[in-house]
């Protein structure tokens, strides 16, 4: 029921009821409801202090049922003991901020943000090395997929490049790139992942949490590993590959990604 009116008010970014279902988890999450007498037009999920999902079908929009149901979430999260809310992000979500058409609407309850990220795609039906210009790795740099016994390297080395993915790191049951070197150290990594937004392909694929450890960057470490996965990706078949809440994107934009979609990704204090 909230999927279907999930795909009916933003239909731009369609998922799979599965992929849904096991990103929101919303059976753990707090659900406000907004009603047309019986009939239910709307929705908001909270886990947390993360105002995660507000959803109203597009016949019943400004009309004050998403106001009404902000209210009730953010009553929530203030008597559950928060001083701030985010929005999206947090255990369970599909967006790490909100979709930016919904920005006009969180500002006017003074949500703010500090900058927005952008979903890109990359369709590599066409993809060459030979388009692409960047300079050669070290000879001593190589790349392989992660094994069991690499758990513990792996996880000093996302440590090191960015302490907020262990978390992620530590669960991920999805294939890793590394980047090693010396044949011995890992020096970065990449997660390969169903992509959530398949704009419209039949078979597309994911990058995400693409990092270098600190003393190995400003080496062409992450682009060649980005462009290792782009070529083992294209090998299975795959049409797309998406990057998801992307900040370098000029970075990615010399891969030949192209943005998609937009994030705003907003917070509020509360008191």
């Amino acid at each position: 029921m909230i999927y279907d009116i999930y795909l009916q008010s933003l239909p731009d970014y369609y998922i799979t009821k599965e992929n849904f279902n096991q990103s929101l988890k919303p059976e753990k999450a707090k659900t406000f409801f907004a009603y047309d007498k019986e009939k239910i037009v709307g929705f908001t999920l909270v886990h947390k202090n993360h105002l995660t999902l507000i959803c109203v079908l597009p016949a019943y929009q400004r009309q004050k049922y998403g106001t009404k149901m902000l209210k009730k979430a953010e009553e929530f999260i203030l008597e559950s003991g928060y001083s701030k809310i985010n929005l999206g992000g947090g255990p369970a979500s599909i967006f790490q901020g909100a979709t930016i058409n919904s920005k006009p609407f969180f500002e006017s309850f003074g949500y703010k943000a500090n900058w927005t990220s952008v979903n890109m795609m990359l369709a590599i039906k066409d993809f060459s090395l030979k388009n692409v210009n960047i300079p050669a790795v070290e000879t001593n740099i190589s790349f392989r997929l992660a094994k069991e016994t690499d758990k513990i390297e792996l996880l000093k080395a996302v440590n090191d490049a960015d302490s907020s993915w262990l978390e992620i790191f530590k669960n991920c049951t999805e294939p890793v790139l590394l980047a090693i070197e010396d044949n011995k150290k890992i020096v970065g990594f990449e997660i390969f992942s169903n992509a959530r937004f398949k704009q419209g392909y039949q078979k597309a694929s994911a990058l995400g949490c693409v990092g270098v450890i600190q003393s190995a960057r400003q080496k062409g470490i992450g682009r060649r590993m980005v462009l290792e996965g782009i070529i083992r990706l294209k090998e299975q078949g795959v049409e797309a590959i998406e990057l998801l809440y992307v900040a370098l994107v000029d970075w990615y934009g010399r891969l030949g990604f192209k943005v998609v979609s937009e994030q705003w990704m907003a917070e509020k204090i509360i008191k």
